[in-house]
């Protein structure tokens, strides 16, 4: 015998009816096997369950499904058949008279029995008692006529006695006739019913056998509702528990007795409105199947918590496991369909990143192309630990916190097949977040021209910001080098006329947040240089692994997302210069962002729509929708094709319930367990109905210390410099800046 337990859907009605008719359905098809149905009590969580013969399971799993999609059937992992025998006891529940005379099926019908049983649970111990009511049914068939004229003789013999010994109350209630029909036709109606074998038992456990006793008949008492006073009712005999092994000493209960699908869902049922019962064993979210033609592989088991695959396409990740009706099946996404993106959204702690990193880890293996923003760090230092000795020179690492060594970057250095305008726009984008409210029209124009002209002109450096706007001379110089008119006349004609018009509006807002940022010696370290050693473009090409950390508890907020938004500025810009490429020819490469509110700029919402068409893939995870503006929200959705949602707000539920409908409803979003999340896959070009999914186990790597330092030495050769070289170059960079800057008090014409 196996035993399984149900956990019910939160959401369920016509509770009597459907077991009613899922029992009529197994009576059809599993004659003369036995099933016990159980209702469990410990530790403060009810449960359901399920005991049969292992091989009438499969059968009675597809009935159980079929009369309730939306529950599940899971393994046994509570041992509800073990009980300790020393203060144990078993209460069978009998018929008083032949089960020819009918009790008061509709005796529950204005209360729900089992909210009341549930009511006479929580009273008791919560630590030392335990208690189960166990009904247990044997679906039987016999047409034969012998079988009738038994059960007819059975019927009048017992009819006679029960005359006889309630003569007086017979009498009172109904006529002899009358009497005598509505019992004949009783019999007549349940003799064409789907009869069951049955017998119904309680098994208690509590601090000793007395008091388990007590609770037994506290129990018992709410079997009176049956009571159909003088044909039948409900007794109970108390005995002892010699074994601990309940299910053995149920075998030696008393005779069982026929009844029909209706009489045993009277009190045997799911509960009326399984919400309201918060220590009910249950699924708060439902289970979606998963549709066809979406991906999956074979696997093996390696341990009860690790699925491995027994190959992995080069064209596909295998990242996901679809546990639906606990059948676990691997699915993967194709790498084509990641370039349409892929959003996240969830709760602090539900999977998003472990999420993110089975498909870094993945992409790792298959020798892809991975880039990952982190702004916690644990994502970074995991990827470093899943990156192959063979690859180990191909990571290059952004850590702003490694200040010996500063990482060697300049986000001006223009390559000659680049738009100026779009990266204008760009950088402009970036500061307008760090301006907030003080952001103007005047000021937006200003920038532009500033970025415009250094763009023109070779090894030109943040600090020039602020010496375009402070340093006559080096106007004069940077003047000659513009090649647009219109840019060319600002600077020469009319910023004599802004700096006395706009000082306050414009410029010396400019000057205050560009100081206030070069100020910072993290951030002068990284951007001083005229030099650029990182080319994005022949990272993409040569299919490098960049690893960017940028640790929300050591940045300041303000640093972490100039840093950001200057890397994300520079990998769209080096993948809008794969234009002149040959489409076939650009190889796709995958960029992971985390908490991505915290990097979200409205450059992001060009990135969205054009990046596809460069190889870049997005994937993108933060917690709830008011983090990022409207604007960039609308933007995910209109182009993001993959959608993953873990357990969210409410308040996120409701909106996030128009990209699932009409599958889920928000209670389900708002209710998925730890690792559990909803998906909307793309697979070729098509967008799957939603099914669930939970993420795969990935064992914590072992920190090799050692390894990671390796990794780093390896980067730092090639992209950063030491602290003693770039401080020579901040201070040959910044000490005409701090000059001007001391001198600047009034308009420079």
């Amino acid at each position: 015998m196996q035993t399984y337990l149900l956990k019910i859907y939160h959401w369920f009605n016509k509770w009597k009816l459907i077991f009613k008719d899922f029992l009529n359905d197994v009576w059809q098809t599993l004659e003369w096997h036995k099933m016990t149905f159980g209702l469990n009590y410990t530790k403060w969580e009810f449960s359901y369950s399920l005991t049969t013969e292992k091989e009438t399971y499969t059968a009675l799993e597809s009935k159980f499904y079929t009369s309730f999609n939306d529950f599940q059937i899971i393994q046994d992992n509570k041992n509800i058949w073990w009980f300790d025998a020393s203060r144990t006891v078993i209460g069978e529940i009998q018929l008083e008279n032949s089960w020819f005379f009918p009790f008061k099926v509709n005796g529950s019908d204005d209360t729900d029995f089992v909210f009341n049983l549930f009511r006479s649970f929580e009273n008791f111990d919560i630590i030392n008692d335990q208690f189960s009511l166990f009904v247990e049914v044997t679906p039987v068939i016999e047409e034969s006529s012998m079988f009738y004229l038994r059960s007819s003789l059975h019927y009048y013999k017992f009819r006679t006695r029960l005359f006889f010994r309630f003569f007086k109350y017979i009498f009172s209630f109904k006529t002899g006739s009358n009497w005598k029909k509505a019992g004949y036709d009783y019999f007549r109606d349940k003799f064409h019913k789907e009869l069951f074998e049955t017998r119904i038992y309680i098994v208690a456990q509590a601090t000793s056998k007395e008091t388990a006793k007590w609770r037994i008949r506290s129990i018992f008492n709410n079997f009176w509702v049956f009571k159909n006073y003088p044909l039948n009712q409900f007794n109970l005999r108390i005995i002892d528990s010699i074994s601990p092994d309940i299910y053995r000493d149920s075998k030696k209960l008393g005779k069982r007795y026929m009844l029909s699908s209706e009489e045993i869902a009277s009190f045997y049922h799911f509960p009326k409105n399984p919400k309201q019962e918060t220590s009910l064993l249950k699924i708060t979210a439902r289970k979606l199947a998963l549709p066809i033609w979406v991906p999956t592989v074979n696997y093996r088991a390696a341990n009860n918590w690790e699925i491995i695959p027994r190959e992995y396409p080069k064209d596909m990740n295998i990242v996901w496991i679809s546990d639906y009706r606990s059948i676990t099946v691997p699915v993967w996404i194709y790498d084509e369909d990641r370039l349409k993106h892929t959003y996240i959204i969830g709760k602090t702690w539900v999977g998003k990143s472990k999420f993110m990193m089975s498909l870094i880890i993945d992409d790792i293996k298959q020798w892809r192309w991975v880039w990952l923003i982190d702004p916690h760090g644990d994502n970074f230092e995991e990827a470093l630990m899943h990156i192959p000795e063979e690859r180990k020179k191909d990571v290059i690492i952004f850590d702003p916190t490694d200040e010996k060594f500063p990482f060697c970057m300049n986000p001006l250095d223009l390559k000659s097949n680049e738009s100026k305008q779009v990266l204008a726009k760009w950088f402009i984008d970036i500061f307008k977040k760090f301006f907030w409210s003080n952001w103007n029209a005047k000021l937006e124009h200003v920038l532009r021209m500033i970025f415009l002209a250094l763009l023109d002109k070779p090894e030109s450096t943040i600090f020039d910001i602020i010496r375009a706007l402070t340093n006559k001379d080096f106007r004069y110089e940077m003047i000659e080098c513009i090649k647009d008119d219109v840019v060319k006349n600002f600077w020469t004609n009319e910023f004599a006329w802004w700096s006395q018009q706009f000082n306050t509006e414009a410029i010396m807002p400019i000057l205050n947040k560009v100081w206030q940022l070069l100020s910072i010696d993290m951030i002068k370290n990284i951007f001083a240089s005229k030099e650029n050693k990182l080319d994005f473009r022949q990272m993409m090409d040569d299919g490098k692994i960049l690893l960017i950390k940028l640790p929300k508890w050591k940045l300041q907020e303000e640093i972490m997302g100039f840093l950001w938004a200057m890397m994300i500025t520079k990998i769209f810009q080096a993948a809008m210069s794969r234009q002149s490429e040959w489409k076939d020819h650009r190889r796709p490469f995958y960029l992971y962002v985390d908490e991505f509110q915290n990097f979200a700029t409205e450059t992001f919402n060009e990135i969205l729509s054009e990046a596809r068409k460069y190889g870049l893939g997005l994937t993108v995870a933060h917690q709830f929708i008011r983090q990022i503006p409207q604007k960039i929200s609308e933007a995910l959705f209109w182009n993001v094709w993959t959608i993953v949602s873990f357990r969210i707000s409410p308040e996120d539920a409701l909106i996030m319930k128009q990209q699932f409908d009409p599958f889920l409803d928000a209670y389900d979003l708002a209710n998925l367990n730890q690792r559990e999340f909803y998906c909307k896959l793309l697979v070729k070009w098509q967008v799957k109905d939603p099914f669930s999914l939970k993420t795969m186990y990935i064992e914590d790597p072992v920190v090799d210390t050692n390894r990671i330092q390796e990794i780093y030495n390896e980067s730092r050769k090639r992209y950063s410099r030491s602290l003693e070289e770039a401080k020579k170059v901040v201070n040959a960079e910044q000490k005409d800046v701090i000059k001007k800057i001391e001198e600047f008090v009034e308009p420079i014409i």
